[in-house]
């Protein structure tokens, strides 16, 4: 399969992106008083410590961009940054990812869903796995130029918290509840990787 690592050209691109983002999270903070930021907090036994654990950036009082890896965590600062700015109904996708499976996680996909928010993956932005699955959570869900959706390859990591019957189980619900066929978790665990993204082997539409 082809790989998609990224080029320096990428690389600059992304930190450049992620400087925009923090700097107008940092003006919203300095002219309302209000936190810019929200940070997952990730349990060390279960997170990998290269990446970045997800943070939503409000970047005004309607619009926040996530970035960065899902953990049981996530939930927690979804829900501060709600209870903040009760007012969202945009959550930009920046590059967002993760294959832990526990209960926290499905209950975010929920939150996300019932909070009925417009979900953006934003120009040249990746949603894979977690990510997808918020992408899916939007009451409105759409892609922006040169931005992809996809999913690991295998099996959703277990973390010890849930079984793995347990984790197809909430998967399957999940879809339900999203009107989709239950059935496409098991697509998911069938299809062979199409890419390389940080080195990780992902399915991509």
């Amino acid at each position: 399969f082809t790989s998609t690592i990224g080029s320096s050209d990428k690389l600059l691109a992304r930190i450049l992106g992620l400087i925009f983002i923090c700097s107008s999270s940092l003006v919203i903070a300095s002219s309302t008083g209000l936190k810019s930021s929200f940070i997952s907090e990730c349990d060390n036994n279960y997170f990998d410590q290269r990446k970045k654990p997800a943070t939503f950036y409000v970047m005004n009082p309607n619009v926040a961009t996530l970035d960065g890896t899902v953990c049981r965590g996530t939930l927690d600062a979804f829900l501060s940054l709600l209870k903040e700015y009760p007012e969202l109904k945009i959550l930009e996708i920046y590059e967002v990812d993760g294959k832990q499976c526990n209960e926290s996680k499905f209950q975010l996909f929920n939150s996300i869903y019932r909070h009925k928010l417009e979900i953006v993956v934003v120009e040249g932005g990746v949603a894979v796995s977690d990510g997808m699955d918020i992408f899916l959570a939007g009451n409105t869900s759409r892609l922006e130029t040169g931005s992809r959706i996809g999913f690991f390859s295998g099996k959703p990591l277990q973390d010890n918290e849930i079984s793995m019957m347990k984790c197809e189980h909430l998967y399957r619900q999940y879809y339900k509840d999203l009107s989709l066929d239950p059935n496409f978790y098991g697509f998911r665990l069938r299809q062979q990787p199409t890419a390389l993204w940080r080195t990780e082997s992902v399915y991509f539409f």
